[in-house]
């Protein structure tokens, strides 16, 4: 299955060529391709307008994004909901970090320890976090190695560029302002983004539809992805009639 006229925009980590793979959607995008260079501020907040500026031309599209691209994605569509005709969220949340009134995060230390391990080991650092990221599904080891081979080409500055967005950005304000249809999906057992973030930013969006996966982690398609695009379908077919 190929949803036309749709958009991918991945996670951190995850280069073009990995979301390639997936084969679901018209076109793809890395979050590592919209600019980041480094962590300041200014340079990743570029990264939403240069999404905008991606869908801006031709006719509205289904915008699915994962992970770190959903947020970029939430900050997308509160901004110019004419290009886009339904939002697919996966594996979501509003703030990947723990703040005032959000409670669904990670600890800021541990984004930290990440970033130190970046720059102790990369390829050590990389290889747990995907394996985190199929958790709990197991006989994966191939899809793992393809994504260590793919990454090689993400610059240093831009991946920690994207730890610098998970740690500063919050999208509950975004999340709020968004007017198209909207369908978030979420693994019961993600160990990367707690199903509960995704429920609360559900809870954000006006009209926003949730679905739980039972048994599933932060990669939807691991195990069940014929139950993921089924579902995924059945939204994008309604948001085109």
């Amino acid at each position: 299955m190929v949803l036309a006229d749709s958009l991918f925009v991945g996670g951190w980590a995850f280069s073009a060529e990995a979301l390639r793979r997936e084969e679901f959607a018209r076109d793809v995008i890395s979050i590592h391709d919209l600019g980041w260079e480094s962590g300041s501020d200014g340079l990743v907040a570029n990264a939403a307008d240069r999404l905008q500026k991606h869908i801006s031309n031709g006719k509205p599209r289904i915008l699915l994004a994962w992970s770190t691209g959903a947020m970029i994605a939430l900050e997308t569509a509160s901004r110019c909901p004419q290009n886009i005709c339904g939002l697919v969220i996966l594996a979501g949340t509003p703030s990947f970090i723990s703040r005032e009134g959000f409670k669904h995060g990670t600890e800021p230390a541990q984004l930290r320890a990440l970033r130190m391990q970046l720059k102790r080991d990369r390829q050590s650092a990389l290889r747990s976090f995907y394996r985190t990221v199929l958790r709990p599904g197991s006989g994966h080891e191939s899809l793992m190695e393809f994504w260590m081979s793919a990454s090689v080409g993400i610059p240093e500055q831009s991946l920690a560029a994207g730890l610098h967005y998970l740690e500063t950005f919050d999208a509950r304000a975004a999340a709020t302002e968004i007017r198209v249809p909207t369908l978030i999906l979420h693994g019961a057992n993600d160990e990367v983004v707690p199903c509960a973030a995704g429920a609360e930013l559900a809870g954000l969006i006006p009209r926003a539809k949730f679905v739980e996966f039972k048994g599933l982690g932060h990669y939807l398609f691991a195990d069940r992805r014929k139950e993921v695009l089924e579902a995924i379908e059945e939204f994008s077919t309604g948001c085109r009639l």
